[in-house]
C-alpha cells in the first residue's frame, strides 16, 4: 500500500470538518456500550473461578501428605546376620607413671615483674 500524500490528506482532513453527527450519537453511543460492559464477563467471577481451582489443589494437596504421613509405605529391611558376642577381656596397656611438677620457690619468681 502507498503511503498517502500531503495533498491527500490534506483533502480528507477538510472533508471531515463538513462531516457533523447527528443529535443524540453520543447518547446512543454510551448506551450501547454500558449494555456491552454488562454482557461482558465480570472479571471478579473469574478470579473467583482461579481461586476456587487454587483452594482446591490446596485441599488435594494436604489430603494427600496426610495420607501419606498416616499410612507410610512399608519398606522391609534386611537385617545383617547376627554373630555372638565375645567376652574375652583385653588388658589396657598401663600408661607410664608422669613425675609431678616441681613447685616454684623463691628464686624463680625474683625475675618477675608482678
Amino acid at each position: 500500500m502507498e503511503k498517502p500524500t500531503a495533498e491527500q490528506i490534506r483533502s480528507l482532513l477538510a472533508s471531515r470538518r463538513d462531516v457533523r453527527q447527528e443529535e443524540g450519537f453520543w447518547q446512543d453511543f454510551l448506551c450501547k456500550f454500558h449494555h456491552k460492559q454488562s454482557e461482558l464477563p465480570d472479571r471478579r467471577f473469574s478470579s473467583a473461578r482461579v481461586m476456587k481451582w487454587v483452594y482446591g489443589a490446596v485441599i488435594v494437596y494436604s489430603l494427600v501428605t496426610v495420607i501419606s504421613l498416616l499410612f507410610p509405605r512399608r519398606v522391609v529391611v534386611e537385617s545383617p546376620p547376627v554373630s555372638p558376642a565375645s567376652y574375652q577381656i583385653i588388658q589396657a596397656p598401663v600408661p607410664a607413671a608422669v613425675e609431678p611438677p616441681k613447685p616454684a620457690g623463691p628464686e624463680s619468681s625474683a625475675g618477675r615483674a608482678f
